[in-house]
């Protein structure tokens, strides 16, 4: 039953990998259930993908008003905040 347990600060975190990258099975089943029963990270959730999602949207209106060649940190952003979840995730 441990495995299947998830406190709301891991939680957050697989919330935040999940825009970055599909979970693992095991953390999706962990995720789905820990919402199913916690109304603040069910709320984080919606919340965190509205944020989401505006900030694409602003990054693609910006990318097709910049120069082709100015370049993208989309990426690198993306490696760098995947590693610091990945790290707060094996701390605890």
């Amino acid at each position: 039953m441990r495995v299947l347990t998830l406190s709301c600060e891991n939680a957050t975190l697989l919330i935040e990998k999940s825009a970055l990258n599909e979970l693992s099975r095991p953390q999706s089943i962990q995720l789905k259930m820990h919402t199913a029963f916690c109304d603040a990270c069910k709320q984080f959730q919606r919340q965190n993908q509205l944020i989401n999602q505006a900030i694409q949207n602003h990054l693609s209106d910006i990318s097709t008003s910049r120069s082709p060649t100015e370049p993208r940190m989309g990426t690198l952003v993306k490696q760098q905040i995947q590693q610091i979840i990945e790290k707060k995730l094996s701390e605890n």
